[in-house]
């Protein structure tokens, strides 16, 4: 039911053609601006996977819950050119009858940067055909080991 209804809204934004426009990935920022980004991501399972690959309900009554927040910035160094850098905060938390564990902290760090390699019109089109390629670093902020989850 539901992806029958997500179907008939996509259609019904392309038949009326008030589908916003999307601004893609390979387009780099113009120079000295900033792009700010806020993510949030909940989940939440009270269920695990056999080794059959069946879903069944975790031992001693268990719950798991995760919750990350990132914040990602990126930087026009040029128009051509841009850096980006991202910080996940995460918490995870795991509890049955028997235990309760929670881990929170910055993860891995990630620093980023990204060159634009086309930008062509394509025949008369407005949109011009893009190209980048994006390069990543991550730097390690804990040690699951330490405190794994």
């Amino acid at each position: 039911m539901r992806t029958t209804t997500v179907r008939g809204v996509a259609v019904l934004l392309v038949i009326l053609g008030i589908a916003p426009p999307v601004w893609a990935g390979a387009w780099t920022l113009p120079r000295d601006r900033w792009y700010v980004e806020y993510f949030y991501r909940y989940f939440w399972s009270k269920h695990t996977f056999d080794r059959e690959g069946e879903r069944v309900r975790r031992a001693k009554a268990g719950f798991f819950s995760d919750i990350r927040n990132e914040v990602k910035l990126e930087y026009g160094l040029t128009d051509w050119w841009n850096v980006l850098a991202s910080a996940p905060y995460l918490s995870s938390h795991y509890r049955d009858d028997s235990v309760d564990l929670l881990r929170t902290g910055i993860q891995d760090v990630s620093l980023r940067t990204k060159f634009r390699l086309l930008q062509h019109p394509v025949l008369a089109a407005e949109q011009p055909l893009v190209a980048s390629a994006q390069f990543s670093v991550k730097i390690p902020t804990y040690d699951a080991n330490e405190n794994p989850l």
